[in-house]
């Protein structure tokens, strides 16, 4: 099979390859923290911001069981 393989017949890519990465800030999160980062937080630091309702942290608390 690999020397079927060898006897294709291969084009080369007409484009050249971009030394650059145009979305530099591809990453960059702007105001609001993701979803997870409450969740990140308590199991590190094992606290919760105080400006959360008791729901929220209970569901934080709840959910993380599954990643620890």
């Amino acid at each position: 099979m690999v020397d079927h393989l060898s006897r294709f017949v291969h084009k080369e890519d007409s484009l050249p390859i971009a030394e650059t990465f145009p979305g530099e800030q591809l990453l960059h999160l702007q105001g609001k923290e993701p979803w997870f980062a409450y969740m990140v937080n308590f199991i590190v630091t094992k606290k919760l911001p105080n400006d959360l309702n008791k729901v929220k942290k209970n569901k934080i608390k709840n959910d993380s069981k599954y990643y620890i």
